[in-house]
This record gives C-alpha cells, structure tokens and sequence, in this order.
C-alpha cells in the first residue's frame, strides 16, 4: 500500500468540516454545494469528485457525527458499572452529544427530523444498535420486555434532552428515569 492511500484525505475531511458547519448554520435548503467548497476552500469540481451531490454530502456528514457518537457512547459505557448504570451512560452520552450539536443551530430541527424520518440509513443504524445494546443489558439484568423497555428509556432520554435547559441537566434526569423504569420492571 502507497503511503497516499494509508493516509486520509485531506481535503474530503476539510469538506465534511465545512458541510457540518453550513448544514448547521443555514440548513440543508439553505447549504448549498457551490458555498460548501468555498468554505472549505476547495473547488467545485473536486467537491463534486468526492460527493455526487447534497444528499450525499449530508448522508456523509451524518455518518461523520453517527462514529463521533457511538465512540462517546461506547467510552460512557466502558466507564460505567451495573448494568443500570451502564444504560444510563450510553443514553446520556448520546443525548448530550446531540445536545452540544444541535442546542445552538437555529436548524436544529432540520437534524431531528432527519433523524426521527428514517430517511437516512447511519441515523437508522445507530438507533437499531443502541436500542439493541440496551435491550441486552436489560435482559442481563433479568427484566422482561427487554426490547420494549430499551425503546422506552430510549424516548425518555430523547425528550430529556430536548426539554434541557443545561447539559449538565441530562445525565442525572436520565439515571432517576433508568432507575425508575428498571425498578418499575422488576415489579
């Protein structure tokens, strides 16, 4: 392998900064491709050679922030103890990393429809992974309706963190609602 190849490409990573930030400044209508490769100061053509177009452009940047949030989560979970604990933290890390993102865009909701449409594969990934992690430590745990539950603390942390004024109100709003829900379970 050509020590080229080994390394990544600049200018696509310079590209998907430039897209993350346009996306989130003027929203998907309003980013367009011509003003993505000025950003990045890269020309058109060669945006066009990386990304056949804004779809794929944005199914990419999401694909960027979709890896960011699973190594957080899985860095949230390795830290964690019990498997109530661990729940919370995969939850919370996500909710929080979404939080930091979107909190400041005026095109937040752009994102979260996004997301919640099922329109984009990464996004669809990343849900079906962690609902299925989280379900798998509930039936570690010896609760029923695993899955249902998983689903369940899933929305809880979701609307937490949309109803947040502060980040650092997520995490402990996320534990009580896990603890409750768990112990609601063992009933």
């Amino acid at each position: 392998m050509t020590q080229s190849a080994k390394r990544p490409d600049w200018r696509r990573e310079r590209l998907l900064r430039a897209a993350r930030a346009a996306f989130l400044e003027t929203g998907f209508a309003g980013t367009t491709m011509e003003g993505v490769a000025r950003r990045a100061q890269i020309s058109k053509v060669t945006l066009y050679k990386h990304f056949a177009d804004k779809q794929a452009l944005f199914e990419a940047v999401v694909r960027e922030l979709v890896a960011e949030v699973e190594a957080q989560i899985a860095v949230a979970v390795n830290q964690a103890h019990g498997a109530e604990g661990r729940i919370a933290a995969a939850l919370t890390a996500k909710a929080e990393f979404f939080f930091t993102l979107l909190n400041p865009s005026p095109y937040a909701a752009e994102f979260h429809a996004a997301h919640a449409s099922g329109s984009i594969p990464a996004f669809d990934a990343m849900e079906e992974n962690l609902t299925a992690e989280v379900a798998a430590e509930l039936r570690a745990d010896g609760l029923r309706d695993a899955a249902g539950l998983a689903r369940l603390l899933k929305s809880c942390a979701w609307g937490i963190s949309q109803d947040a004024k502060r980040i650092g109100d997520i995490g402990p709003a996320v534990a009580r609602v896990t603890s409750a829900l768990m112990g609601a379970a063992r009933v």
